[in-house]
């Protein structure tokens, strides 16, 4: 028998091309599937109520947005002093009234030292039991007047015909004046009118920053 001769030039020596095709198709198909599962498995960016998400430029960097400019939280105004008259003292410390009292003067005494002198405008006039009772109030052992943070003013007026019981220091501007209260009832004729020393208690920071009294520059503590 003669042997067969095979013509190797017409017989493939490779893989079909079907084949190329369909392994192509499934490592494109692999591909496709790793790059969903990578997206998938991206944490979420959190972000803030009311803040605006990163952005993604066109060459891939993530930018922040704009932070918010800082808040400052409102102020609120000094209160401004009443714009009328009002009532200015916490209190009264001292209050004599007589016919004929003579001597004192109106002063703002805004420390200890200022208060151990005022008494010395009684002495000085001879109204020694005044000037006694003044030393007997302000300069008590165990005492400081004024008070941290308070002032004392001292006025000498005319209370008119009946006796004050008591008073009130108004201010009106940078004007301080006093209202004579409490007056015992007036005689039908006055033949001399009361003359009244107070002392009273204000609040620093009530005074006005450059006070007058009655209208005139208040004198100094002590004679």
């Amino acid at each position: 028998m003669d042997a067969m001769h095979i013509d190797r030039s017409t017989v493939p020596t490779g893989p079909p091309a079907g084949r190329h095709r369909a392994a192509a198709g499934l490592l494109a198909a692999l591909l496709s599937m790793g790059a969903l599962t990578a997206c998938g498995s991206a944490a979420p960016s959190e972000v803030s109520p009311g803040v605006d998400p990163p952005t993604t430029t066109p060459s891939g960097r993530i930018t922040a947005p704009p932070s918010a400019p800082p808040t400052t939280p409102p102020t609120t105004p000094p209160s401004a002093a009443p714009a009328g008259p009002h009532r200015v003292d916490s209190g009264l410390d001292y209050l004599h009234a007589a016919v004929g009292l003579s001597g004192g003067a109106d002063a703002v005494l805004t420390t200890p030292q200022q208060a151990r002198r005022y008494p010395g405008w009684f002495d000085r006039s001879g109204e020694r039991t005044v000037a006694a009772q003044l030393r007997a109030r302000l300069d008590r052992p165990g005492t400081v007047h004024p008070a941290p943070g308070q002032a004392l003013v001292a006025v000498v007026g005319t209370a008119g015909c009946g006796q004050p019981r008591s008073a009130e220091l108004w201010a009106h501007g940078s004007d301080l004046t006093v209202r004579w209260t409490g007056a015992a009832t007036v005689p039908p004729e006055c033949l001399a009118p009361f003359k009244a020393v107070a002392v009273f208690r204000v609040a620093a920071a009530a005074l006005p920053e450059h006070p007058t009294v009655e209208g005139r520059q208040p004198s100094p503590a002590g004679p």
